[in-house]
Parts: C-alpha cells; structure tokens; sequence
C-alpha cells in the first residue's frame, strides 16, 4: 500500500538552521542597507566565475530593495562574494542579516579585519526563501593574509557574503538585506539564543534515502508490504539536523491506518 511521507519545519535553537554560532541578543550599531561601499568579487584565484552586485528595487526582506548578487559558473570558478564595508567599532561582535539564496549552494561568511588576515566559515542550509542569520565574528574556522596567525585584531573593516560553486545552482542570483553591526550586549544573558525553523529533509536524491525490509521509495512515496504481524520496514538516510533541535514535524499522508510509525535519530554509537 503507498505511504506518503513528507517533511516539516524542524524547530531548532540554532538561526537559519545551520548556525554553527551562538545567537545572542543585541542592540544594533550600524544598519547598512544600502549597496554604498560595497564590491563585487568573481574569487578570481580559482578562475572561471562571473558575475555582478547591483540594487535590486523590487525584492527585498519586508520591504522592496536589497542587495542582489548575480552568478555563473557555467565557466568554472569556486565562488563569487558581495563584500561590505564595516563599521570602524571595535564592539562589533556580531552581523546579522537576512539572506535569501538558492537552496543547495552553501554559504561562506568572510572578515578581513584591520591588519589585513582573512577569516572565513560556512553555513549549510537549503530553505530557498528568506532567512534571518546572526554571525558570531569572535569564531572562525579558516585564516590567511596579514599575520596569518587566526588572531583576530578589531575592527573589522570588511565583511562578505559568499555562494560556492558546490550546489545545482551554476548561475542566479542571491539576496542579503538589512546588515546589522552588533556590539556585545548585557542586555542579554549570554546562552540567550533565537529558535527557528527549517526543513530539514524533503527526500530529495542528493539525501540519499534508502528503503529497505519489503518497502520501496520513490521521491516521497514510501510503498511497503507488512506480511507478518509485528513485521516491520524502513527508510533512512544520514541526514544531519543541525543546531540544538527541539521538535521535529513530520506529515503523512497514508492509507494504511493502524499501523505504528517510529522515528529513530541516532548520533555517534547512540540511537533513540
């Protein structure tokens, strides 16, 4: 008999579902909103990307107008960035942002601070609409430049907003709007955090379900055959939920009434 599974939001303690940084209140020192400043980057060490930055009137978080970046690499290429000017404040702490991109290409967020070295991490995340994402700018994953020792020497005086060539998307635009500088806060304690949701699967091919025991899935369409009482069939995957989930919503659709279905998560040697 066919049984119809599909996904919902998962409700996480973790912005934008990936946010590998914690979320902390605070109170807004610089809104930048405008494309004043910026500049484009084609990351023309791995060549082949194209691509511009322009003010796009129409779209726009809320409220028409944002920065759209558009970009191919139909050519080659890693990535392409959008990168902004920073205020020259050594409080800042944190960004925060709304972003809006293609689902499958990953997100790198890039500072260069006053002396000139590089810092760099990414977030992975497939919502495709608008999404609010808040940076922690004290951690970072990758260095380079200046004195090249991951030390990080306020103020920043850039931050960028790079798409890598690592999804289907090999030409389109992404959207960021309303960039705001946040000093550290005491408003606030410091586990404070935001909850958000996020779809964190839609048995897409690239998740790589698998079925098995006398089942068979075909997109979202889970058909089985439960012969025996007590017998049993699955599908799984290894797909990660990111952050601290909370509550996870799955909607089915089956003709099947009756029978009982389990969801399993697991972590390392461990499975609930």
């Amino acid at each position: 008999m066919p049984h119809r599974r599909q996904t919902a939001p998962l409700s996480s303690a973790a912005v934008a579902a990936v946010l590998l940084w914690t979320v902390h209140g605070a109170l807004a020192a610089n809104v930048t909103d405008t494309i004043d400043g910026w500049h484009f980057s084609n990351g023309r060490e791995y060549p082949g990307a194209t691509g511009l930055l322009r003010h796009n009137p129409d779209d726009g978080h809320g409220a028409p107008g944002c920065v759209e970046v558009q970009f191919s690499f139909v050519g080659g290429g890693n990535y392409v960035a959008a990168m902004a000017p920073a205020p020259a404040d050594e409080s800042v702490r944190r960004v925060r942002l709304w972003l809006k991109k293609p689902g499958r290409n990953r997100i790198t967020f890039r500072g260069v601070d006053r002396t000139g070295q590089t810092f760099q991490k990414f977030i992975d995340y497939r919502y495709p609409g608008w999404q609010q994402i808040e940076v922690n700018l004290d951690t970072w994953v990758h260095s380079w430049g200046g004195p090249a020792d991951g030390t990080v020497r306020r103020p920043f005086e850039q931050f960028g907003v790079l798409i890598e060539n690592d999804g289907e998307a090999k030409k389109g635009s992404y959207f960021i709007d309303d960039i705001e500088f946040l000093p550290a806060s005491a408003e606030m304690p410091a586990d404070a955090i935001l909850r958000s949701t996020y779809t964190a699967f839609s048995f897409d091919a690239d998740e790589r379900w698998r079925a098995s025991r006398g089942g068979k899935l075909d997109g979202a369409m889970w058909t089985y055959s439960l012969p025996d009482v007590g017998a049993r069939t699955t599908v799984h995957a290894g797909v990660s939920l990111f952050g601290r989930p909370l509550r996870m919503r799955v909607v089915v659709e089956s003709d099947g009434p009756g029978h009982e279905l389990v969801a399993e998560l697991a972590s390392h040697f461990q499975h609930f």
